[in-house]
């Protein structure tokens, strides 16, 4: 089933144009790209920007500011407002995008590419949006401090404007890990599908039974390779068989068995964290988020007849690509626009309410239409750094650069960690040791610095064009 097609709006799965091709393409004249984009998959492309535009929603309409002991600080509406906490089944769809990524890693394998040519393309086209989003951070954070800048408002500020790296560093695990996974899947379709859950259910054991708390770490890989594991069910045609009766029928029953462990089970019901509770189904991820993914999954299957034809008109097709083009830049700054924005409502003099009441929700479309406009500027402003650039001329160095991707996977891996420990310390007092990960203390700064090597890398890799070739699926086999 590897040479599926996909019906109206899709076309071949092995002539998917990569993300960097379709935000080319979109930037050309509307006229001029007419049959151009005609080889994506329209579907997967809105679960792409559908997903991250939910994640946004959902964390604008709980996210608050409060005053704490003089100090502003972040809050969050969950902890008063059970009812939003089930609303988190449907805007916790980072699993999705996980999905997606699946997808979008067995298009590009599936090419004349080597495994070194699909990490520097990645490795480029993550981390340079993502290095000047921290670089713009650590200047400001700096010269704030240096100003005087209350210290505690200060580093709430760095702290809740570097969340969405968390994401990031797992995802960049999960790509560079696609390889294997895809040579596994293609050698035994199943397993994964059947173990990785397994997997994430006896790291839920050891955590909750308190006999190995920190061995459930590896739910962040498990559960999130899961959801990698369905995008590439879905490329090779696997998932497209299932017709939208029975993908309902599964999102029933996955919806079921959420039910069953948030009511008669240890955990919580919330999807995201939820201040001041003992267990979180995303620190790390549960098995409750692969019920989730199966169930949104399921779900968005069952829509994709809908959804397929919407796409085939031009006006939403248009909105998704652009949406696509600007997609990591919004998700990483949105949580910036809601600092700055909140900053200048405060400043405005409108007044903290307490979070979760009726006046609260009353004022809560103030804060998200100024949140937007900030958000807009921000992403006019950067998403540059997300267009692809032009390649230069393959460099006649071969050797060279056949070294240079020898380090393209410890460059990840170290990107990954130096992302991770921005997430965890934020930006605030970037030349300080802050929040140990993993045992150890790193300064902002010094986790700057291993993103930023990463993406040197990546893209000293990438603009070389003369990484060597492998087989034909990019696995040599």
């Amino acid at each position: 089933m590897g040479g599926a097609h996909l019906g109206a709006g899709g076309g071949n799965l092995a002539e998917q144009r990569t993300d960097a091709e379709v935000t080319e393409l979109a930037s050309r004249p509307a006229g001029g790209t007419r049959g151009l984009l005609e080889g994506r998959d329209r579907f997967v492309d809105l679960l792409r920007a559908g997903s991250i535009v939910l994640v946004v929603l959902g964390h604008l309409t709980i996210a608050a500011i409060v005053r704490r002991d003089g100090s502003l600080t972040g809050a969050n509406a969950l902890a008063s407002s059970r009812w939003l906490q089930l609303a988190t089944w449907l805007f916790q769809v980072i699993p999705l995008f996980f999905l997606v990524g699946g997808f979008a890693n067995a298009t590009v394998l599936a090419r004349p590419t080597s495994p070194s040519g699909y990490l520097a393309r990645r490795l480029d086209r993550l981390l340079r949006p993502t290095v000047l989003f921290a670089a713009c951070w650590l200047v400001t954070a700096w010269c704030l401090d240096a100003s005087g800048v209350a210290p505690a408002t200060l580093d709430e500020a760095g702290r809740v404007a570097a969340q969405p790296l968390w994401f990031l560093s797992v995802y960049l695990v999960t790509v560079g890990l696609a390889p294997l996974q895809l040579a596994l899947h293609r050698r035994a379709r199943p397993l994964l599908v059947i173990v990785l859950p397994l997997v994430a259910l006896l790291g839920d054991g050891l955590r909750l039974g308190h006999l190995a708390p920190g061995v459930a770490a590896i739910n962040y890989g498990i559960v999130f390779l899961f959801a990698q594991e369905l995008g590439f069910h879905y490329r090779d045609g696997t998932l497209l068989a299932i017709g939208p009766r029975p993908a309902l029928a599964g999102a029933a029953a996955a919806t079921g068995g959420l039910v069953l462990l948030t009511t008669l089970g240890p955990y919580p019901l919330s999807m995201v964290g939820v201040p001041g509770e003992a267990l979180s189904n995303m620190s790390p991820p549960t098995f409750c988020i692969v019920l989730l993914t199966l169930a949104q999954t399921a779900l968005a299957l069952a829509l994709r007849p809908v959804l397929v034809r919407l796409l085939a008109r031009p006006v939403p097709w248009r909105i998704t690509i652009d949406l696509n083009t600007v997609v990591l830049t919004l998700f990483l700054w949105h949580l910036t626009a809601f600092v700055l924005a909140g900053s200048a409502l405060v400043t405005a003099g409108l007044p903290l309410l307490v979070p979760g009441t009726l006046s609260w929700w009353a004022g809560k479309p103030i804060w998200i239409a100024s949140t937007a406009l900030v958000l807009a500027l921000l992403v006019l402003v950067t998403s540059g750094a997300e267009r692809p650039r032009r390649r230069a001329a393959p460099s006649p160095r071969r050797l060279r650069w056949t070294t240079t991707s020898l380090l393209l996977p410890p460059a990840l891996a170290v990107a990954a960690f130096g992302l991770a420990a921005l997430a965890q310390g934020g930006f605030a007092e970037p030349f300080s040791p802050v929040r140990g990960l993993f045992g150890v203390a790193l300064a902002p700064s010094a986790g700057f610095a291993m993103v930023l090597a990463g993406w040197l890398v990546g893209r000293g890799a990438n603009r070389s064009g003369a990484l060597p070739e492998a087989a034909p699926d990019g696995l040599g086999s």
